[in-house]
């Protein structure tokens, strides 16, 4: 998910709609995601050569399900194999979220 303030986030996404119409999301356990080597970057799925980071994207807030207004959302897209199962495997699965190192995250940063 694109926000508007730029933030790329990965968060599990429900719709929050009032009568018929969609106003905002809910948003799970939402996690800012930072490539740490964009320069390596490219447009071929099958091979990412660059680190991911993920960190809480409202850290100091004790709830899990955050609500989001729908005009702060600039675009919502499927994330990357690779992201995709990070995410279910480091945050969906485990309550601490502080930083997750992603493929090829090497001996750190």
């Amino acid at each position: 998910m694109m926000m508007r303030s730029g933030d790329n986030v990965i968060t599990d996404i429900e719709e929050m709609i009032i009568g018929e119409q969609v106003v905002g999301y809910f948003l799970t356990k939402p996690c800012i995601v930072r490539l740490q080597n964009p320069e390596g970057t490219t447009r071929d799925k099958s091979s990412v050569g660059f680190k991911i980071k993920m960190y809480p994207w409202m850290p100091l807030s004790k709830d899990e399900r955050i609500p989001v207004a729908l005009d702060w959302v600039v675009s919502i897209t499927n994330p990357v194999d690779e992201l995709q199962t990070m995410f279910k495997k480091e945050v969906l699965k485990n309550d601490q979220v502080d930083s997750v190192d992603g493929p090829d995250s090497g001996d750190g940063d």
